[in-house]
Parts: structure tokens; C-alpha cells; sequence
């Protein structure tokens, strides 16, 4: 909740403290989630080697984890991690570990800490992997898994409809773009976040840059992002 209100110094501070009272609790789920989290707010901010160290932690923390969703959480970590440290082998040995991991794992939420990593959650991340490294078209079929997968919360679908915006963008494909980045606009509205905060200020930038598109732009400026 911190994090997602940007205050970044209480988020590390508060998943600093989880990670060693788990580690003294014998909780190697909930350690190597705290660690995870501290990897991807690191990634957020741009520091990838802190990314790196933090998600090869997780990763080994609960590699030997007894749930399959459990073990693709930490191990797709490490490959966006690796990805965005240009570190494409490692990234690319995680994510099919992942994708294994994911494979074997129960439909349904269970007990463990997680249990929420649903299908649609990690094909989002598997396409983010994939366009760190140039990958395009994979990248834009795992988004459309993630969506067709379905996905539990608001601002996972707004994210994710902001990341296929980016991706057709790159993929010169504009109108698809301007419509993926239409309809994060609309689910966006309302929703308080850093992450969509910084998704729709960089929309609009690129937006700028596209004739006919002035209604979304507003759409973004009216949610008082920018």
C-alpha cells in the first residue's frame, strides 16, 4: 500500500521488516515474497542490478517451495530482472522454469501466500520478459493470454492494457495502440496508483505524436495523473 501510494523509503522499510521477521519465523514463502517485492520496486525505480540481486534471492529462497505458483512468482522475477540487465539467457532459463511451474499449478487459489499468482497475472509478465528482449510478437501473444486469461483487479487489466498499447506501438501497429491505450484509459479512471500514474503520463507523451487522438488525452489529463 505504501508503494503504491510512492512512498518508496516506508516501502523498503516495511518489506525489510517482513523479510527478517519471516526469516526468524522459519517462513520461507513470506521471506522470499518480501524479497521479491523489494526486486520488483527496484525494477520500478530503475536500479536493475539492486533488481537482479533481490529476484536471484527470491529465487532461491523458494525455489524448493512445495506450490508451483509459488516458485513461477519468484522465478519470473528473475527473469524480468535478468531481462532488464540484458542478462537474456537467464531470463529466458527462469521464465521456462516459470512456464513448467505454472503448468503444474491448481486453477483454483489455495493456502499459500501465492495463491493469488494466477495464469493471467503470469503470461503479463512473461510478455514483459519478451519485450525486454526484442521479442515483439511473443510479447504481444502473451498479453492477449493474459487478457483472454482474465484478470483479478482493476489495475492488473489497466496495466496490462497499457503494456499491449506500448507493445503494437513498437510494433508500428498505431491503431492498436490508440485503442488498447483507449480502454486503459477508461478502466484507469478512478484508480489510485504510482504505476498507472506513470503509464498514463507516458501515454500521453506518445499520444502527442499521433493525429486524432486528442479525446484520449483528455480522458488521461482529466483522471488527474498528469
Amino acid at each position: 500500500m505504501a508503494r503504491d501510494a510512492g512512498e518508496n523509503g516506508i516501502a523498503q522499510r516495511y518489506y525489510l521488516h517482513s523479510y527478517c521477521l519471516a526469516t526468524e519465523a522459519g517462513a520461507q514463502e513470506v521471506a522470499a515474497t518480501s524479497l521479491r517485492g523489494l526486486a520488483d520496486q527496484a525494477l520500478d525505480l530503475g536500479y536493475t542490478g539492486t533488481a537482479l540481486c533481490f529476484a536471484d534471492a527470491a529465487d532461491h529462497t523458494g525455489r524448493h517451495l512445495d506450490e508451483p505458483k509459488a516458485r513461477a512468482y519468484y522465478a519470473t522475477t528473475h527473469a524480468r530482472a535478468a531481462a532488464a540487465d540484458s542478462d537474456f539467457a537467464t531470463a529466458r532459463a527462469r521464465l521456462s522454469v516459470a512456464e513448467s511451474a505454472m503448468d503444474r499449478a491448481a486453477t483454483t487459489p489455495g493456502s499459500s501466500w501465492a495463491g493469488h499468482y494466477s495464469p493471467g497475472r503470469w503470461a503479463h509478465e512473461a510478455a514483459l520478459v519478451h519485450a525486454r528482449m526484442g521479442d515483439m510478437v511473443a510479447a504481444e501473444e502473451h498479453i492477449g493470454q493474459a487478457l483472454s486469461l482474465g484478470l483479478d483487479r482493476r489495475r492488473t487489466r489497466a496495466m496490462v492494457l497499457a503494456d499491449l498499447g506500448g507493445i503494437r506501438f513498437r510494433r508500428g501497429d498505431v491503431d492498436g495502440a490508440v485503442g488498447a491505450w483507449t480502454e486503459f484509459a477508461g478502466i484507469a479512471e478512478g484508480v489510485h496508483s504510482t504505476r498507472i500514474d506513470r503509464s498514463a503520463a507516458d501515454i500521453t507523451v506518445r499520444l502527442g505524436s499521433i493525429p486524432g487522438t486528442a479525446h484520449v488525452r483528455e480522458l488521461l489529463v482529466q483522471r488527474g495523473s498528469i
